[in-house]
């Protein structure tokens, strides 16, 4: 009798180990689908044509760089900026690091 109750007991850990697992699966899954609805919602925004191709880049490059990027974009709380601006012999901007900055509000005095 013992037995039996130990092998309910130990089916009943499995299942709610495998519970937790799916649970996790499925957040991990929800993230990554709000985040590629995201990303697809703004490359057919009509600004996001306009921009030139090397600022376009460096905004994918950051989002898909590591999974804390992603949550900063997907939050939508912090102004990407740019920096290392290379340009080829034309002058051309051929390639540029997009980086995400605070947001400041500045106040001018008037007085």
């Amino acid at each position: 009798m013992t037995m039996t109750t130990d092998n309910q007991t130990t089916q009943q850990r499995h299942d709610a180990t495998d519970l937790h697992r799916l649970q996790d699966y499925g957040m991990y899954y929800l993230g990554a689908l709000l985040a590629v609805t995201k990303v697809l919602e703004m490359i057919q925004h009509p600004d996001w044509r306009t921009q030139e191709k090397p600022y376009r880049d460096a905004i994918l490059r950051l989002i898909v760089k590591d999974k804390r990027s992603m949550q900063l974009f997907m939050d939508g709380c912090h102004d990407i900026c740019y920096r290392d601006h290379k340009r080829d012999k034309k002058g051309r901007l051929t390639w540029c690091e997009a980086y995400f900055a605070d947001r400041t509000t500045r106040y001018k005095e008037i007085i």
